[in-house]
This record gives structure tokens, sequence and C-alpha cells, in this order.
């Protein structure tokens, strides 16, 4: 894959290609990643840039971190992105202030 390449090449020219975010909560924490377990795994979600939010068929990486937040952990965690998408980048920006959201690391 062309993508898993140039993540590889990034990644050893730059350390900042993922960064890695930790919520004070830890139980929101277990309750995002339960239902982001539910939701998705063994699921037959088709990996796809969608505009619905809640929707589930079609998904994409910060989205489902965003829906495990948002209805895992309940809608006082993140906020409705402005956008059309979840952006990857942005994703640290949807998260409430009182989750106390903090990067712990870069990979």
């Amino acid at each position: 894959m062309v993508y898993s390449k140039l993540g590889k090449k990034y990644h050893k020219e730059s350390n900042s290609w993922s960064k890695v975010y930790r919520v004070n909560n830890p139980i929101d924490a277990v309750t995002a990643y339960a239902w982001a377990k539910k939701t998705y795994q063994n699921s037959n979600a088709i990996y796809d840039l969608s505009l619905n939010y809640a929707g589930t068929k079609y998904t994409y990486c910060s989205k489902i971190v965003w829906q495990a937040y948002r209805y895992g952990a309940g809608i006082h965690t993140v906020t409705v992105p402005n956008g059309l998408i979840v952006l990857p980048y942005s994703l640290p920006n949807y998260f409430n202030g009182g989750m106390g959201l903090k990067q712990v690391s870069n990979l």
C-alpha cells in the first residue's frame, strides 16, 4: 500500500505523524472504547468518508474516535465538528475543555 510506505517514510523524517492523546477521566476512555468495539468489531462497515456523523455503515479513523466519545462516553465529551467531516488533526479541538485532553506522545 502506498499509504503505508508513505507513512513509514514520513515517520522516519518527522516525529509528528501520529499523536497520542489521553483524557483525564479513565471511565470516559473505557466507555468510549467499549462503544467502538461493540459497534465496529466484526462489523461490515465500509472505510470511506461519510458526511453522516451518526452513521456507522461508512466510517473512517477520526470519525470512529469522535463517535466513540460522543455516543460511548456521552455528548458532554465532544462537540459537533463545524466542517463536513471529522478531520484527524482537528480531533483534539472537538473535545470539551473539561475532558482534560492531553497529548502524551508523538509516534
